[in-house]
């Protein structure tokens, strides 16, 4: 803290800091304009009000140092307390402009501080009205939200008119989160797909519940006669999937009315909004006369006879990840009484119908989209449990459990597949056909001969591992190279796909799809086949792995199966010896046959009979009564009893037919 001499510094470059202190941060607000009960305007231009808080305390603070002044003077040659200044300006009260202060006389400089200490009081009160005008905007907004600016405020109000603005766009915005969520819970509690078993019916229906929850919300908000979606077939038309309406006469419209319904791309009013045009999306198409504008001549004809006159329409294309996949088309507004009765309006839909219709295509487009993953997902897991459980290995089960997997993929609606091909190599080497399914409409003549790796250079590329997609394959100079080129131009496939099973160097089969639209394989449809042709092949090794295990099972079972018989015959001939040593000279027949040795070769059991009849062809003995004893039967024949050698033919025409092994 530095002390200064009253005297020696000027007083009034010590205000003046202090004022420099209080300047304005130059923040200004945007101008406001209310009016009063007496439509007087209103107008603020001020600062906002916490810097004007901050500097009538900086006035304020100022007067404290002005009275501290005023007794400095009174106090002659006394020193005030004072922080070093750096810089000694002042600013000048009409801001335009900064002005140095000479030392003035002691009466001047009083004047000047009654002049501050002035200014100060009318800032004051300059606050004091900005805050009360503050207080009569936000009292008079207030009023507006309350009673809708109904009485108070006039149509050119500007503030009325942007509060009606936000207001409108609050409701709509509340009104589009409510439709979604509603499109968005009704899916979830579809569980579209469930636990039961994947097939194509199923996929069918649960996406019908979804089309026709979506068409209710649609027709309910949008007011209009009519709402259809139309997604892409296998063979590149727009296809209805649902509609939902009413006709002239106000009877519902279904899916069961003109059943036909389609559209190639460009077509009539719906096809051109699939028409491709910026990044490969469509474009949104807007009728304000319906009637009058170039339409399909039997959807016209169909739409007249039921709808009455077509006087607007809207048509949105619903796109995915990468293209345009679909089209919802709403048609005619109507107004319903309070009976429920339906009239058309001649009135076309406008800008905000565009809008809202727009946002909720945009749900419909991410539900169905996500529907299709939820397929997909659910076609892996079906695999999955089918590949990888317990079931018939028999080859009639194998078959028919690859054909399931391929019919999966074509007949699913969901998939743009119109002919798949499984092949699996044979032992030679070959890949044999296995399992196809082609799409109706496609023709079945196609040779399905094995395929070797010396075919054409495209299927050795497959052979080693690589995978092969074709996109323009009419055009494609590889086509020439098709064993089935001739079957694929005959059906117009536009693109083609073929997924190895296996890795290189170990690839056991293939898998090839066909598509009849120009279809582009994307990163998820790529991903998707791959999966499903690693299933298959993790499927094929494990039945590969099982045939080397049972193949490995039956050699050690033979060659335990070989040591025992070996150990078994040596165990026989010794007790053999041993039974005719010490009963060569007993002269009944039964002595010896109960004798311990001869009972312990019946011991044996069924292992020693191979060796008993090897034995009794190459020496002949009383081997009968063991034999029978461990078969439990004779197949010696009435006749044949008492005569040896017709007993021994017998028995060994039996072991024959046994399967033993004994010559």
């Amino acid at each position: 803290m530095r002390y200064l001499n009253h005297t020696s510094r000027p007083y009034s470059d010590f205000f003046a800091n202090l004022a420099n202190r209080a300047r304005y941060r130059q923040r200004p607000i945007p101008s406001v304009q209310l009016q009063d009960k007496s439509h007087r305007i209103l107008r603020s231009d001020l600062y906002s009000i916490q810097d004007a808080h901050e500097t009538l305390d900086c006035y304020r603070f100022s007067t404290a140092c002005i009275s501290r002044i005023r007794q400095g003077f009174e106090m002659d040659n006394s020193l005030m307390p004072l922080k070093e200044i750096e810089d000694i300006e002042s600013l000048h009260r009409d801001g335009s402009s900064i002005v140095h202060y000479k030392p003035p006389r002691e009466q001047e400089f009083a004047q000047q501080i009654e002049q501050e200490i002035k200014e100060g009081e009318r800032f004051a009160q300059q606050l004091s009205k900005l805050q009360q005008l503050q207080n009569e905007f936000h009292s008079r907004l207030a009023e507006v939200e309350k009673e809708g600016a109904k009485q108070t405020q006039t149509q050119d109000d500007p503030l009325h008119l942007r509060q009606e603005i936000e207001n409108e766009y609050h409701s709509r915005l509340k009104k589009e989160n409510e439709i979604a969520r509603n499109i968005k819970t009704h899916y979830d509690s579809l569980d579209p797909l469930g636990t039961r078993p994947l097939t194509a019916d199923l996929i069918k229906e649960s996406k019908r519940r979804i089309v026709d929850n979506a068409l209710k919300v649609i027709c309910k908000n949008l007011a209009c006669q009519s709402a259809a979606i139309f997604l892409f077939s296998k063979s590149g038309r727009l296809e209805r999937v649902g509609i939902r309406g009413w006709d002239e006469k106000g009877n519902e419209i279904r899916d069961n009315w003109f059943q036909t319904e389609s559209y190639a791309v460009g077509e009539s009013f719906t096809g051109r909004a699939a028409q491709p045009k910026t990044q490969g999306y469509g474009q949104i198409q807007l009728s304000t006369d319906l009637g009058n504008a170039p339409l399909n001549q039997t959807s016209r004809r169909q739409y007249e006879e039921t709808f009455g006159k077509l006087h607007s329409a809207i048509a949105i294309p619903l796109n995915g990840r990468n293209k345009t996949y679909g089209v919802l088309r709403i048609i005619n507004k109507i107004t319903e009484n309070e009976k429920g009765e339906k009239t058309v309006l001649s009135d076309h839909f406008k800008i905000e119908d565009v809008r809202l219709l727009l946002s909720l295509s945009n749900y419909v487009s991410t539900t169905l989209s996500n529907f299709r993953r939820d397929v997909q997902g659910h076609i892996l897991k079906y695999l999955s449990h089918r590949l990888i459980g317990n079931f018939d290995r028999s080859p009639t089960a194998l078959h028919d459990l690859f054909q399931d997997i391929v019919d999966l993929l074509v007949e699913n609606p969901e998939t743009a597949y119109q002919a798949v091909i499984l092949r699996i190599k044979d032992e030679n080497g070959d890949f044999k056909h296995e399992a196809s399914s082609l799409f109706d409409g496609v023709s079945q003549d196609r040779d399905n001969r094995p395929k070797t790796a010396n075919d054409a250079h495209i299927w050795k590329m497959v052979a080693e591992g690589k995978r092969l997609i074709i996109q323009d394959l009419q055009t494609s100079s590889l086509l020439k190279h098709f064993k089935n080129a001739a079957w694929a131009e005959r059906n117009q496939f536009q693109a083609f796909g073929c997924f190895p099973l296996g890795e290189k160097g170990d690839v056991i089969g293939t898998l090839s799809v066909y598509l009849g639209r120009n279809y582009r394989f994307y990163p998820d449809a790529v991903v998707f086949l791959q999966n499903i042709a690693d299933l298959l092949a993790l499927f094929l090794f494990t039945l590969k792995q099982e045939a080397l295990e049972r193949s490995l099972n039956l050699q050690l079972q033979s060659i335990a199966q070989s040591r025992s018989d070996q150990d078994v015959e040596q165990r026989f001939r010794a007790l053999a010896a041993d039974w005719r040593r010490k009963t060569a000279q007993y002269p009944i027949l039964f002595d010896r046959l109960v004798h311990p040795s001869y009972q312990k070769i019946i011991g044996l059991g069924s292992a020693v009979v191979p060796t008993l009849l090897r034995e009794l062809k190459q020496k002949p003995d009383h081997w009968f009564w063991a034999l029978e004893a461990i078969v439990g039967d004779s197949p010696v024949q009435k006749n044949h009893e008492g005569m040896i050698p017709r007993m021994i033919e017998d028995w060994l025409e039996w072991g024959r037919n046994q399967g033993y092994v004994f010559e």
